[in-house]
């Protein structure tokens, strides 16, 4: 159960993670609130001032300063303390999921990191980086991702809008993608706004808004057809608070 701290004013953003609470004051610093004060989620590093945008995963946080730098706290599986890849620069949005993070470049790339995104082999670096690349389903033709307008972060799912209203999917690695790699659903276009929303049996799934205000939700490579419906029950809730483009 967590408790909103009394006399919590001059709120601009709200992030939510597993097990904590952060808030973004309109005057560029960070407060938050947790469950487990013993997991030190709230910790805040020194000099986190001037702000602009937060994000919250699994045991981990981030922030986005105004002179593009990306701060990060927290933890990583394995209680590795989190991290911020030096190749990093320029960043213009951020987003945290259960074990990675992604944030886009002002250049429009997409790049990923976290132990969720790591090479293969015995004895992977969790500190590589990777630069989001997608493949066409149609040829199979590979394209880094040089456009990207939003981010979101799920579990499972990473998603990477695109200025022409299509959409790629990064999954982690654990589900058979890994070092950046993910697909363009090649049957939504037109997207206004995407959010992600969870069935009952656990899998994650793209809900998305076209601009003629339709919702649609793509088919997932697991899906069956029976988890579908229960997704549908929060798409309307879940889309009140989705990313625009």
């Amino acid at each position: 159960h967590l408790s909103i701290p009394e006399r919590l004013i001059g709120v601009a953003a709200i992030a939510v993670g597993e097990n904590h609470v952060l808030a973004l004051l309109e005057d560029g610093t960070v407060t938050g609130w947790t469950s487990r004060p013993e997991l030190h989620l709230i910790d805040f590093p020194t000099d986190l001032d001037e702000v602009v945008a937060i994000a919250a995963g699994e045991a981990h946080s981030l922030a986005l300063k105004s002179n593009g730098e990306v701060v990060a706290w927290g933890w990583t599986e394995g209680h590795r303390p989190t991290w911020v890849p030096s190749e990093l620069q320029h960043v213009t949005q951020i987003a945290a999921g259960d074990e990675y993070n992604l944030a886009i470049q002002e250049d429009g790339s997409v790049v990923i990191w976290g132990t969720r995104y790591v090479p293969t082999g015995p004895a992977p670096d969790p500190r590589d980086i990777y630069r989001t690349r997608m493949v066409r389903a149609e040829d199979w033709q590979w394209t880094y991702v040089t456009d990207a307008t939003a981010i979101v972060a799920g579990d499972e799912l990473g998603l990477n809008i695109l200025r022409d209203g299509t959409v790629g999917v990064v999954r982690n690695k654990d589900r058979g993608y890994g070092e950046g790699a993910g697909y363009l659903l090649s049957d939504l276009s037109d997207v206004s706004s995407v959010t992600i929303a969870r069935g009952d049996r656990g899998h994650e799934y793209v809900v998305a808004a076209r601009k003629d205000g339709t919702i649609v939700i793509p088919k997932a490579p697991h899906d069956d057809g029976n988890d579908v419906r229960d997704v549908v029950a929060v798409a309307a809730n879940r889309l009140s608070t989705t990313y625009a483009l």
